[in-house]
């Protein structure tokens, strides 16, 4: 972690492995023991304002996930207007 800024900001850890297919051999692992390890979440994009408050809540910004300069300013402007869902303007 030393030298590298996004890392921390993250709070990132990684492990290291000499499998070569380590998504199979965990999958192989939970058709043996009858449990599962590994789920894959698919979010649709319409849930991205609940889902960036909610971690909000827990502390979790786009500075965490993404360190950048566009994101500090993203999560400025968030901030600053809130984040709403933008939707066409209804007809009168």
């Amino acid at each position: 972690m030393i030298g590298n800024h996004k890392l921390a900001i993250q709070q990132g850890c990684f492990t290291w492995t000499n499998v070569s297919d380590i998504e199979a051999h965990i999958r192989g692992h939970e058709a043996q023991t009858n449990q599962q390890f590994l789920i894959k979440y698919e979010l649709d994009v319409r849930e991205r304002p609940r889902v960036i408050k909610e971690l909000a809540l827990m502390g979790i910004s786009a500075i965490q996930l993404m360190p950048s300069v566009e994101s500090v300013c993203k999560k400025a402007l968030e901030d600053i207007i809130g984040l709403q869902p933008i939707e066409s303007p209804k007809p009168r």
